[in-house]
């Protein structure tokens, strides 16, 4: 499995993902470019901050 579908899957989970996570299922360091391919082939990305932490949790929607 490579790089995107393991983070497709992981957008796609109900609780979503955060870059932290994302980073470690799918063994890259630049998960940012990852997501910005992702936008590029029509992803739905939408990040929505965590009440009272400093990052976001992830959540997609594939392309139709």
């Amino acid at each position: 499995m490579d790089q995107y579908a393991r983070i497709a899957r992981m957008l796609t989970r109900q609780r979503g993902a955060t870059a932290y996570e994302m980073q470690l299922a799918a063994g890259t360091t630049c998960v940012h470019k990852r997501l910005s391919d992702m936008k590029r082939k029509g992803w739905t990305i939408t990040r929505k901050p965590v009440p009272g932490r400093n990052f976001g949790r992830y959540y997609g929607q594939a392309p139709v």
